[in-house]
């Protein structure tokens, strides 16, 4: 029902960011049925100013700026304020992990797919698929640093959509597509490690073997392609289950992007990390360096943060 309204409401914007409306729509729902200001306004409050701004959105553009105008300006104030000069949020404090802990956990998984052979080109157990697809992600977003795009490849060639071909990923629909676009820069084209690169190889036999009808890379244990409202459930399941931790693919961003940061690379390498995480603004990135009141760039090689 909310798709359509919205759909309405935003003739003009793209199928995804009317899910995106959707989703946060059901979500603020949750917290109160008639989307009343007491409850929804404490919830955001629990949030950094820039996700609650985002959630409130679907809201705005749904009912106007009557009932909570004045404070989706004031997240956005806020979010602009912190900008440059990021820190950790309770949130962060209690889900940071360092790149050493989640390569641990990556070792724990693999551990499990050796132990379930997963790997082998056969017909295999709901279960086992869902390991599989835990360590498939665990190993991708150690590499590819995307949001949630992962849910949107296709296998095979598919011009202007996102695709898995011949070895190497291409993307043309993420969040900042347009900014790329206008830039000619599209679509950007990412090469797996040999590792990374192997794993795929052996996964999509597995895949194949399944008997799967569709053309999207990523499968539920059901065989069904993963949908993007599931794909946070989905990669936070992974991480806890494996890292002792909920992460999700925005943290895991800030994760790698803090621990990159920390070795003070060059100019040139700050575009090419960037450029791979599909963000363009480099004042906003930089911040991360400037966590913990400046300890990471105190100490760059601090591993324990």
């Amino acid at each position: 029902m909310s798709r359509e309204r919205f759909r309405k409401l935003k003739p003009h914007v793209s199928e995804r960011t009317i899910i995106t409306y959707a989703t946060n729509i059901k979500r603020l729902r949750k917290i109160d049925k008639n989307l009343e200001y007491g409850p929804i306004s404490q919830y955001l409050k629990t949030m950094k100013p820039s996700s609650a701004a985002n959630l409130l959105t679907a809201v705005i553009v749904l009912e106007g700026h009557d009932r909570f105008g004045k404070l989706y300006k004031t997240l956005n104030q806020d979010a602009e304020s912190v900008r440059y000069d990021q820190k950790f949020t309770s949130h962060e404090y209690n889900n940071w992990v360092t790149v050493r802990q989640y390569q641990e956990g990556i070792r724990r998984a693999k551990f499990d797919i050796d132990r379930l052979n997963a790997l082998k080109p056969m017909k295999h157990k709901r279960t086992t698929i869902t390991t599989l697809i835990q360590y498939l992600l665990l190993m991708m977003y150690q590499e590819l640093h995307w949001r949630s795009d992962a849910v949107s490849i296709k296998v095979g060639k598919h011009v202007g959509d996102n695709y898995y071909h011949d070895g190497r990923f291409y993307l043309n629909k993420f969040k900042t597509a347009r900014k790329f676009k206008q830039r000619g820069l599209l679509p950007v084209v990412y090469t797996p490690s040999r590792k990374l690169g192997k794993l795929i190889k052996q996964y999509l036999a597995v895949r194949e073997a399944q008997g799967v009808d569709h053309d999207y890379f990523l499968i539920t244990r059901g065989l069904k392609p993963i949908k993007r409202s599931a794909f946070f459930e989905i990669m936070t399941r992974a991480t806890f289950r494996y890292v002792g931790k909920k992460l999700s693919s925005t943290m895991l961003r800030h994760i790698f992007a803090t621990h990159f940061l920390a070795s003070n690379p060059s100019l040139k390498d700050k575009k090419k990390f960037l450029h791979g995480m599909m963000q363009l603004n480099l004042e906003t990135f930089e911040s991360y360096a400037r966590r913990i009141n400046g300890k990471l760039a105190a100490n760059p090689k601090n591993d324990g943060i």
